[in-house]
């Protein structure tokens, strides 16, 4: 979620997956967090060519993105 005032998105989870399996998880959401959620799946072994915030968890390579939903109240 990004909340307001901020440069990018908050992580709220993050899950270890393995290619070619199904991986279920459950994150809440609270809409006094922030409006809008995605999901990210990436490659935390390849550098990400055009980096984020320095120090953000996510700074890694990006494979797939689903986004955003946007939560209502």
């Amino acid at each position: 979620m990004l909340r307001p005032g901020t440069a990018a998105p908050e992580v709220v989870d993050v899950i270890t997956t393995t290619a070619g399996r199904i991986t279920e998880f459950t994150v809440p959401l609270d809409t006094a967090d922030g409006d809008w959620v995605v999901l990210r799946v990436s490659d935390p072994t390849r550098a990400n060519g055009s980096p984020g915030p320095a120090g953000h968890v996510c700074n890694d390579w990006g494979v797939a993105y689903s986004s955003p939903w946007w939560l209502q109240g």
